[in-house]
């Protein structure tokens, strides 16, 4: 059954758009002085975790049912059969998987967009540009090219109109802000390195010196032990995100991690 929000989308006027968000931008500009904490919340992934593990289990499952059964992705599968010995490494059930994930990631960047326009309807960027010409966290004007959409919380509500900087520092916060907390972030770079580390006795730290180890950078380890595990998670790492070792040093840099 498909669930469409749309219907329950409030059919605004362009002024009654503009009152509303003048009113709500009004908020967090005072939060933005008064507690800045609340312009990055982020409810834990913990509180997920169960739904997750239930989408996992029903993904493997119809991963397998794609590959054995009669249907349009078997076919798929079977015209679009990987060259040489790689095949050999690729299951179509496995296939199969990545094929779903690669839908399901699609659906939800659309689902995202669409939360966007509940209220805003197409044209939140110049609705909001039109509420105000002026960052929210900072105050300063804002360029036609400065600009960007910051969601303080992702439950439906609209993004806030900012300033680059002013977006970076507001992201940097709530990354360390994670950190300090080992909570996970939407940031599918930082969460891949989160689900690297987690349950290994490997930390950030280990993380940088194996990047720089690999880029034969002069850096100390503790022992050989750690400066292979370090040099395991510099690698793990460049496969998971698919950037190189400059970009997860910068990564951590950016983060405050290391």
């Amino acid at each position: 059954m498909k669930i469409n929000f749309h219907p329950l989308r409030p059919l605004l006027s362009k002024t009654e758009k503009i009152d509303i968000l003048e009113e709500y931008l009004d908020y967090y500009r005072y939060l933005a002085k008064e507690n800045p904490a609340q312009l990055n919340v982020k409810l834990e992934r913990a509180a997920f975790v169960s739904t997750i593990n239930e989408f996992e289990i029903l993904m493997h499952q119809r991963a397998k049912e794609f590959a054995s059964e009669p249907g349009p992705i078997r076919d798929f599968l079977r015209s679009h059969v990987p060259p040489g010995q790689i095949a050999q490494h690729l299951p179509d059930e496995f296939r199969a998987f990545c094929l779903l994930l690669n839908a399901v990631k699609q659906w939800v960047a659309k689902q995202q967009i669409d939360t966007d326009k509940l209220v805003l309807g197409g044209t939140a960027r110049a609705t909001l540009r039109a509420a105000s010409d002026r960052c929210t966290i900072t105050g300063e004007p804002l360029a036609r090219d400065d600009m960007e959409l910051h969601h303080p919380v992702r439950d439906g509500r609209p993004p806030l109109p900012v300033s680059k900087a002013a977006h970076k520092a507001i992201e940097k916060q709530g990354k360390a802000t994670a950190s300090n907390n080992e909570t996970d972030s939407d940031d599918e770079f930082d969460i891949a390195l989160r689900n690297l580390k987690k349950g290994r006795s490997w930390s950030w730290v280990m993380l940088r010196r194996g990047c720089l180890d690999l880029m034969n950078q002069p850096v100390e380890h503790s022992t050989p032990a750690v400066r292979a595990n370090s040099r395991t998670f510099a690698r793990k790492a460049l496969d998971a995100t698919g950037k190189d070792l400059a970009w997860i040093i910068n990564f951590l840099d950016e983060r405050g991690l290391a």
